[in-house]
């Protein structure tokens, strides 16, 4: 009798310390046995066949999802993000929505050149360069540039400091010396071209005028009509005239040194000769003679 109460009791005791411990395992096992057992039988008085229990590593991976899903909603709505985003374009897509917007800016650029008519401008612009008048006047703008190059000096030095914001370098740039203008040294050459290249040339060609003689031929040997598409156009000074004049005076003066029996000054002749060229002026006057014979030949 006292055995069997000393092993109950320490029993009893080994129950407790398991307690204390959480070694709890061996009764929620035969909790978990006896639970079944009822279970089934109550399966099989109903005649339904017993539901399967899900296993511990089932209830684990179950348990741990759910503590995912709560834990990382952002990570999830992340996905969900990329999944939904939409394609990038094809190379063809791609194409045709450069071309579309290539085709708008070329709509664009036609409508604002046709609000400023700047076609019309440039038809105008044509027709008033397009005669030989035209051509004479460029030819001596051109001389005229090139000895006013040669008689104004480039002294006076201005330096533009650098930019490190705007990456830009420290840039140094010549000015004209204009007070040149006021002597003697600049007049003396730039009259002798005009003398040369212009005046001569204009009062040739206006005595020895052909476009006018033509002209009046041709009013006083044919009738008016008024409906005439083409009739010889009568100029005040013969281009092809100028053109020939000055290339004689520019071969005379500058190759065989004739000075107008000492009208032209030698020094003056050999700064205009040095800074247009004397080919220049041959050149000029050939593509002016050109201009005006072809031009007579389209109004014929």
């Amino acid at each position: 009798m006292s055995s069997l109460w000393v092993s109950k009791k320490k029993k009893a005791e080994l129950i407790e310390l398991c307690e204390q411990l959480g070694l709890q395992w061996r009764a929620s096992k035969e909790r978990f046995a006896r639970e079944s057992s009822t279970a089934d039988s109550t399966g099989e008085e109903s005649g339904m066949s017993p539901a399967p229990s899900p296993s511990m590593h089932e209830r684990t991976l179950r348990s741990s999802s759910r503590q995912l899903s709560s834990r990382t909603p952002r990570a999830v709505r992340a996905i969900q993000e990329v999944v939904e985003s939409p394609l990038p374009p094809t190379p063809a897509a791609l194409a045709d929505a450069i071309e579309r917007r290539v085709n708008a800016m070329m709509d664009s650029a036609k409508k604002t050149i046709e609000k400023v008519d700047v076609q019309e401008k440039a038809t105008e612009l044509r027709d008033k360069l397009s005669n030989v008048v035209s051509v004479n006047a460029v030819t001596l703008t051109y001389e005229a540039v090139l000895l006013l190059y040669q008689l104004i000096p480039l002294v006076y030095l201005v330096t533009i400091p650098a930019v490190p914001s705007l990456g830009t370098s420290t840039r140094s740039f010549h000015l004209p010396d204009f007070f040149v203008l006021l002597t003697t040294e600049f007049w003396s050459p730039f009259f002798t071209w005009l003398t040369t290249s212009v005046l001569m040339p204009l009062g040739n060609a206006y005595f020895f005028n052909l476009t006018a003689t033509a002209a009046n031929v041709t009013r006083s040997t044919k009738p008016y009509d008024p409906t005439a598409s083409t009739t010889p156009e009568e100029y005040r000074t013969d281009p092809l005239t100028f053109a020939v004049t000055k290339a004689l005076v520019a071969y005379l003066v500058h190759y065989k040194g004739f000075n107008f029996m000492g009208l032209l000054g030698d020094e003056s002749l050999k700064i205009v000769g040095a800074g247009v060229g004397r080919d220049t002026q041959l050149i000029g006057s050939g593509i002016a003679g050109l201009a005006a014979i072809w031009e007579s030949i389209l109004r014929r």
